[in-house]
């Protein structure tokens, strides 16, 4: 049998979301992703598979998570205002208009409308689901969601990141998609310790999270 993996690292998914809810997707929007009509694809192959690189770093003060920080959108000004222009970390704007305002954060940047520029969370289930159902859409197959090892040793860093995980596994399952771990060593170099924190979290993940026991890993 011949195995054709098309494999798209570090994708950017700059999508936009339906309304959501702080802490879990609305049973409506599970529900609606569930009973799409596309194929759900197989999760032991790769055969044909088309897999994105997922992130899932986006986060602002406020949304939830642990870290309670602006991360990857724009460095925080040291007088708590709302990131501007000169603060951005990112090379482009995503659409925006079919996200929920509990799903945004405003930048202190101004559109050409007047109003303020927003930006979404992946602490946010909704969003995350959103990106999976435009992947259903679109014939994308799944994700490796990335882990990185940076500061993965810090509480709140790491509950972060597997917070957007447990929404990437929620996602996955409702829409029929596939996803597994990737870690990344970025930001970092490879010792022993970081080895270590390595097999901690997989450890974890395994044995407490149960990453690894639904359909769609």
């Amino acid at each position: 049998m011949k195995v054709t993996v098309k494999y798209i690292a570090s994708v950017f998914l700059l999508a936009t979301t339906v309304r959501a809810q702080l802490s879990k997707p609305s049973q409506k929007n599970l529900r609606r992703a569930a009973d799409s009509n596309e194929i759900a694809e197989s999760s032991n192959m790769l055969t044909n598979q088309i897999i994105c690189g997922y992130q899932g770093w986006f986060a602002f003060p406020g949304d939830g998570a642990p870290i309670n920080r602006w991360k990857h959108w724009a460095n925080a000004p040291a007088d708590g205002s709302a990131p501007g222009a000169e603060d951005l970390k990112v090379d482009l704007y995503p659409t925006t208009d079919e996200y929920d305002d509990e799903d945004m954060k405003e930048l202190g940047i101004k559109m050409n409308d007047g109003t303020n520029a927003k930006v979404f969370s992946s602490a946010r289930p909704n969003v995350v689901l959103k990106h999976f159902e435009w992947m259903a859409t679109y014939g994308i197959s799944g994700v490796f969601k990335e882990m990185f090892l940076q500061d993965l040793h810090l509480e709140n860093n790491r509950e972060w990141k597997t917070m957007v995980l447990r929404n990437v596994r929620d996602a996955a399952e409702a829409t029929g998609r596939v996803f597994a771990v990737s870690y990344d060593i970025a930001g970092g170099a490879i010792s022993n310790d970081s080895l270590e924190d390595l097999k901690a979290d997989w450890i974890r993940l395994v044995d407490e999270e149960g990453i690894t026991n639904g359909s769609r890993y």
